[in-house]
């Protein structure tokens, strides 16, 4: 369902952006690994036919979201469900890192990895663990965080940094490729046939 070495796809339709919306907010301060292992256990039992939201706004009704996630041990129970009921409102094709951030338990980096794997274009960074190593590394400057920053202010000062060194040092990948190809790299986990020229 979700293969996290191919998450861009800029032409999902509102099931599949409901279901990256999904794998995002499970991902949250967790491996991707096993958020997407979860998801996919989680959605199974969805009827077919049913995009993922219409199936949640029944389970919301029946006040079943909560057994639903115990029951396929997603974990985080308080957060995902309360996340999840935030987002049923919510239209994926527009909405902005701002509106995405005000659903509980997402911040900076979860609404900027929907947005940067869904809309080509985009020009937010996913400032994880593998970019900031990188920001280290490549500037040489200690100062950055080791983890994301939370701060409003302090996460938008390094993205703007980080867009502008990326646009520098990968002239004509876009954002998202540039994520991809240093995430394969300071992960260790290259991505066989990756083409970051292509969309």
């Amino acid at each position: 369902m979700i293969d996290v070495t191919d998450i861009k796809n800029y032409e999902r339709t509102e099931e599949e952006l409901q279901i990256f919306w999904l794998f995002c907010i499970f991902t949250a301060g967790r491996h991707a690994d096993f958020a997407a292992r979860v998801l996919e256990k989680f959605l199974r039992i969805k009827p077919e036919g049913m995009t993922p939201f219409a199936w949640l706004e029944e389970l919301d009704k029946a006040n079943a979201i909560h057994t639903t996630l115990k029951a396929n041990r997603v974990g985080q129970y308080h957060r995902i469900q309360r996340a999840i009921k935030e987002s049923l409102s919510l239209d994926l094709a527009t909405a902005t890192v701002d509106e995405l951030q005000k659903v509980f338990g997402v911040g900076p980096k979860t609404a900027r990895m929907f947005i940067l794997y869904t809309r080509r274009y985009a020009e937010v960074a996913v400032l994880d663990v593998h970019i900031l190593r990188w920001l280290r590394e490549e500037i040489g400057f200690s100062g950055f965080p080791k983890s994301t920053p939370q701060s409003r202010n302090n996460y938008e000062t390094i993205e703007a940094i980080f867009i502008e060194l990326a646009k520098e040092k990968f002239p004509g990948i876009s954002i998202a490729d540039v994520d991809l190809l240093l995430w394969s790299r300071m992960s260790g986990r290259l991505v066989e046939d990756f083409n970051p020229m292509e969309d």
